[in-house]
């Protein structure tokens, strides 16, 4: 069964790509604005075509053959259980094979962690080593650790 087709108005941007679990995270920017907080991740991404930084979403899972011509074809792309989805901004148009896509909208502040993003092990050693980000997530969430060559 495809995902039912998604959109939502305002500036969004790429988040985040952990290359380790392939999560995508496309976050809306609600700095300066009255609009809720909307976060959307791709799980398992194997292409990403897309802009970095965009005005307005809209995402439709589609047919393989949809892409035929506008995406190289891979073997990666082929695998059981990854699906195609087209991404609509208001400026360009773009293809993303993932195995799954989800959202979630809240009131949380725009640089606050993600309720449905979990970061994979190599985002969160580089986190933890990253000394703005322990000061300020590391005592509710994270453990700073010593690299053995850190000052």
């Amino acid at each position: 069964m495809k995902a039912q087709p998604q959109s939502f108005e305002g500036k969004f941007q790429m988040w985040v790509y952990d290359p380790t679990h392939g999560r995508l995270l496309f976050r809306r920017m609600t700095a300066n604005t009255t609009q809720k907080r909307v976060d959307i991740v791709f799980n398992d991404v194997r292409t990403i075509q897309v802009c970095t930084f965009f005005e307005s979403i809209m995402f439709n899972e589609i047919d393989s053959t949809e892409t035929v011509g506008k995406v190289p074809a891979s073997e990666i792309t082929n695998e059981p259980g990854l699906r195609w989805f087209k991404i609509i901004s208001k400026d360009w148009e773009g293809y993303i094979c993932a195995g799954s896509v989800g959202f979630h909208e809240d009131d949380a502040g725009f640089s606050e962690p993600s309720a449905i993003y979990e970061a994979g092990p190599l985002l969160v050693n580089l986190a933890v080593n990253s000394s703005w980000y322990a000061e300020k997530y590391e005592p509710a969430i994270l453990k700073p650790r010593k690299w053995p060559f850190a000052t």
